[in-house]
């Protein structure tokens, strides 16, 4: 508990340093080896400083290999660019849970991204990131990310960048998830910016298990910078096979 409440203020002292995307999530380490999953995800900012609203949708397969391997297509579009929604990247995922929760509640994994963007929407990218799960007290527990990416191809700018994230949940005795979620862009990690111009947001969210196979999340990211976005909502809908 020392250990989780120690490591619970290091990612929160993380928290200022902040980005959240509209479909962005808080991803844990566990694999369930019968994983087979789609989930759309749709996320809505409104407009700011007199720009337009913005709209995002993203659509995730994945498949466990085994209680350890477990990998996720990713197609996303969106209307930030032209004002219409159109693709603008495809994705491939690879979670590697190494540790999981046999006697001190850890659960521990890596996930290995590649990202395709379409046309001028800009860079490709590879990324790895390290995930951690915490059990606490009284059906809470932890999650913090560390992610860290380098963009690949033409429209590329130098550097590696960095993002934290972080959630604390409770589990409801419905069954039901209620959580505080924090997103955070640090930039280049070799020539980080000023703790004001780098993007921080946190809000709520909620996950309703609707039947066996069928679950719904809703959450709201509130930005804490002004590079941040003033409102992110989001509304993602999970179907289990």
């Amino acid at each position: 508990m020392l250990r989780s409440s120690l490591l619970f203020f290091v990612f929160s002292a993380f928290a200022p340093l902040a980005f959240a995307q509209n479909v962005g999530g808080v991803f844990g380490p566990v694999v369930n080896e019968n994983d087979r999953s789609i989930q759309y995800r749709a996320g809505f900012s409104p407009g700011q400083d007199g720009g337009p609203d913005r709209f995002v949708h993203r659509i995730h397969y994945q498949h466990a290999f085994s209680d350890r391997l477990r990998w996720r297509l990713v197609a996303q579009g969106s209307d930030v660019e032209t004002g219409d929604l159109e693709s603008n990247l495809l994705g491939a995922e690879l979670l590697w849970q190494f540790k999981d929760q046999k006697s001190d509640g850890w659960n521990s994994a890596l996930r290995f991204d590649g990202r395709l963007s379409e046309g001028d929407d800009g860079a490709h990218s590879l990324g790895v990131n390290w995930t951690s799960q915490f059990a606490l007290e009284d059906d809470w527990s932890l999650i913090g990310i560390i992610m860290l990416s380098d963009q690949v191809g033409d429209r590329t700018v130098d550097g590696t960048f960095v993002q934290t994230r972080a959630s604390l949940t409770r589990r409801l005795e419905n069954g039901n998830r209620l959580a505080l979620e924090m997103f955070n862009a640090h930039g280049d990690i070799g020539d980080l910016p000023d703790l004001d111009q780098q993007r921080i947001s946190i809000g709520p969210g909620y996950s309703v298990k609707v039947t066996e196979d069928w679950s719904v999340y809703t959450g709201l990211q509130l930005g804490v910078t002004d590079p941040a976005r003033d409102v992110d909502f989001r509304l993602w809908f999970g179907k289990s096979f």
